[in-house]
């Protein structure tokens, strides 16, 4: 299991979904076998023992409570595991606590 300490949410206006990107202070570059970051154009800025980006409007900056691996018997949909995780590498589920949260001014007052 990774030791992070802290991890952060950032979203950008960049983002071509609702979701927000996630960033973990190590290995921020490259996650599940490309350099997604780079290939969004977003720039890293590592603070508060974290790693957000400089483009996001809104960032929380929480800190790790609990981490767990993700099991298959918790899954409920079978497709689910077929198209996201076909070679059984399922990812680590986070829950944090919210430490700060990071604002860009120069977004809201327009």
């Amino acid at each position: 299991m990774r030791s992070l300490i802290s991890r952060s949410v950032s979203w950008t206006s960049r983002s071509r979904s609702r979701w927000p990107i996630w960033a973990a202070r190590q290995d921020v570059t490259r996650t599940r076998y490309e350099d997604k970051i780079a290939k969004a154009g977003l720039t890293p800025v590592y603070a508060d023992n974290t790693v957000y980006f400089e483009e996001a409007k809104l960032v929380f900056v929480c800190k790790k409570v609990y981490a767990a691996e993700i099991q298959p018997s918790g899954i409920i949909y079978q497709e689910t595991i077929d198209k996201s995780y076909p070679q059984g590498d399922y990812h680590t589920m986070y829950v944090g606590k919210i430490e700060k949260v990071l604002v860009r001014d120069d977004e809201y007052l327009k």
